[in-house]
């Protein structure tokens, strides 16, 4: 039978790749700067496939909604959060919107989510800026921010992590468990769809390269 495995925080792998994607989408010329948060489940510990079921229903609706309002596919990442119990689980989408249509999508979320704190959306980015704490952050560094040791060491311990001090005064992250998948992303933004992108880009400069030679 097959068992969901439990998660704490993301892996290094977990965030190279939410990294890739990002930097692909600003690549592509539709940079990640939409910030939603999806919390219908304050203080209770839904199983795993309600969840699923829930987000679904969400990123379907963005899809719809980016189709018909920009007419162009959704391009997000999602990460689950949750508190150091496991309840109130949330899921941030850090999705394309440009800021004119912004507004309207906040009111299409709010007519299609109406119980308060269940929906929210802010502004957002991927380039990081220097806080009043002395580290560097941004929303994807928020959304990455429950993230294990090794994850938080390969990126130069210069990020926010969500930590607490110990006895010993070293800081030591704080748990978030997810059971079942903790992130994704949209098809257009994994990492099939950026080696394509990169391969053929490689061979139309090389083509080009070629008609130059000739000529």
């Amino acid at each position: 039978m097959y068992v969901q495995k439990l998660t704490t925080a993301l892996s290094a792998g977990d965030c190279r790749n939410l990294k890739q994607a990002c930097a692909h989408a600003r690549e592509i010329k539709r940079p990640l700067n939409t910030f939603v948060t999806f919390a219908p489940y304050p203080g209770s510990l839904p199983l795993p496939a309600a969840r699923a079921i829930d987000l679904n229903r969400l990123l379907t609706y963005l899809r719809m909604w980016s189709h018909r309002h920009l007419g162009e596919p959704l391009y997000s990442v999602h990460v689950w959060h949750s508190d150091v119990t496991g309840r109130n689980p949330h899921v941030h989408v850090f999705m394309h919107c440009p800021r004119r249509r912004r507004d309207e999508l906040r009111e299409a979320l709010d007519h299609v989510y109406p119980e308060p704190r269940v929906i929210d959306l802010v502004d957002g980015g991927d380039i990081r800026k220097r806080h009043h704490t002395g580290h560097l952050g941004s929303t994807l560094d928020y959304l990455m921010r429950f993230q294990n040791q090794q994850a938080w060491w390969g990126g130069g311990k210069k990020t926010w992590r969500a930590s607490v001090r110990d006895e010993n005064g070293r800081h030591v992250g704080i748990k978030s468990p997810i059971t079942g998948k903790r992130w994704g992303c949209t098809r257009n933004l994994n990492r099939n769809a950026i080696d394509t992108y990169w391969e053929e880009r490689r061979h139309r400069l090389t083509a080009n390269n070629g008609e130059a030679l000739v000529a």
